[in-house]
């Protein structure tokens, strides 16, 4: 995501979250934490569809031989998908105490991306763009694609939770 509510790059700066987390000190949920994440749950399918458009450039760019032009533009992919992470992060911490069975999903998908960038990084210092280009083009796109479902989803669990902080 881009620049966004809280400043900076991420979106999640200091006024998105109180005491280390999207409730307040007495548990109630934080209205900011909350109108945050469905901001960012209607904007995901956009990020996704971007963040899938850049994977593909990067495996497209390995293929073709251009490495330093493939890495630039896999360290600014990686660092959007970070951001799409940290959504789904508060969104998972946001939805626990209603449905347990969507913060599961959340925090699968979270594991699951997270696993994969974690592939791509060994692949890269064993110097296999093979594995790089076919974890890019294929896996990342293939993780990153069930993200807008989920978003809807953290949208709709999040509409009744806004209209009662």
């Amino acid at each position: 995501y881009g620049a966004g509510p809280g400043g900076g790059q991420g979106g999640l700066g200091p006024t998105a979250l109180k005491s280390g987390g999207p409730a307040d000190d007495g548990g109630l949920v934080n209205p900011q934490a909350v109108q945050l994440a469905r901001t960012m749950a209607l904007r995901a399918p956009s990020v996704v569809d971007d963040l899938i458009g850049q994977f593909g450039q990067v495996a497209q760019e390995l293929r073709q031989g251009a490495l330093w032009a493939a890495l630039d533009h896999f360290e600014a992919a990686s660092r959007r998908t970070e951001r799409l992470l940290s959504f789904l992060v508060l969104a998972r911490d946001l939805v626990r105490a209603r449905d347990g069975a969507l913060s599961a999903a959340l925090d699968a998908g979270v594991r699951r991306v997270l696993g994969l960038l974690d592939q791509v990084a060994v692949a890269l210092e064993g110097k296999d763009l093979v594995a790089v280009a076919m974890l890019a083009g294929t896996a990342l796109t293939a993780a990153l694609e069930q993200v807008p479902p989920l978003a809807g989803r953290v949208e709709g669990a999040l509409q009744d939770q806004f209209a009662a902080a």
